[in-house]
């Protein structure tokens, strides 16, 4: 099992590229699927990692939703 800290680094890296992770990307990348409480731990060390809910619709209709992550300082999504 793969420590947290190594999860963390792994996240703090994906996130130093790319303008967003998602708790898919996360699960996709790294085989990890605690992203939320990776977030909580690299936030309480001083990390500044800001985040929203995107709500939308399934293909059955009902309403679905998941959270977006990214870096303060690049912050570059135009929404």
């Amino acid at each position: 099992m793969e420590s947290r800290k190594s999860q963390e680094k792994k996240i703090l890296n994906y996130l130093l590229n790319h303008p967003v992770i998602t708790q898919v990307i996360c699960a996709e990348e790294f085989k990890c699927y605690r992203l939320p409480a990776r977030i909580y731990d690299m936030k309480k060390h001083g990390i500044p990692i800001g985040s929203r809910t995107i709500y939308y619709t399934k293909k059955d209709g009902s309403p679905g939703k998941y959270n977006e992550y990214w870096l303060e300082q690049h912050d570059v999504r135009t929404n």
